[in-house]
């Protein structure tokens, strides 16, 4: 009996030891992850246009980061696209039926995503090629799903997979802002897991605001 105990013990020990070392390498991952993204958005462009296109991005992923915060009690991150595909049109209509019929400036120009969202509660990371494969795909230790509930105890970061696929990805993505070409009003074009949205953004007094909803679908 004395003999099993130990044996017992030395088990416990050792899967506590292995779960405090998966711990710390997530940790050093996410943590290397955080300064990479920061050194992209140290990059910033005195551009009117990248510097709008950075504001929209901002108020469309920051700040609404807290939601989640008590079912994933380590939830420090949320991961945001490397680039973002951004059009200008000589005019804006707010309908999409006459945004194909403007006249372009340009179509799906790549601008690199220069995120930055201050003091909020979750940090920004940058899907870089670097980190696709190591992220996306089959749910690994330190990624939850809030759909799902999945991994509510490790989780630093948020993904999620459509129906019942085993394929994680981004649960809300930019996939185009097009602007006008004074560069006053936009509409971004977003999507999540089973809803698109189309958002028109004005700029007043020098700060781009959300002005309303053009469109949005559920799946």
């Amino acid at each position: 009996m004395k003999y099993l105990n130990t044996i017992l013990i030395i088990l416990i020990f050792f899967l506590i030891s292995c779960k405090a070392s998966k711990e710390i390498n997530t940790d050093k991952f996410f943590e290397k992850w955080e300064r990479n993204s920061e050194k992209i958005s140290e990059n910033k462009s005195n551009s009117k246009l990248e510097n709008a296109i950075r504001e929209i991005i901002q108020n469309e992923l920051c700040g609404n980061d807290e939601i989640y915060a008590k079912r994933f009690s380590k939830l420090k991150y949320f991961i945001t696209q490397e680039k973002i595909k951004v059009s200008m049109s000589e005019n804006l209509p707010l309908n999409t039926i006459s945004l194909l019929k403007e006249k372009f400036v340009f179509v799906d120009s790549l601008f690199y995503n220069r995120i930055n969202c201050k003091n909020d509660f979750l940090k920004p990371l940058i899907l870089t090629q670097e980190y696709k494969k190591k992220a996306l795909g089959k749910l690994k230790y330190g990624f939850g799903s809030s759909s799902y509930g999945k991994n509510e105890d490790n989780a630093r970061v948020l993904l999620d997979s459509h129906y019942s696929s085993k394929y994680f990805t981004l649960p809300y993505k930019i996939e185009n802002v097009t602007f006008n070409k004074s560069i006053d009003s936009a509409i971004v074009s977003a999507v999540s897991t089973y809803h698109s949205y189309g958002k028109l953004y004005i700029k007043e007094n020098e700060s781009w605001k959300f002005r309303n909803e053009l469109w949005h679908l559920v799946e």
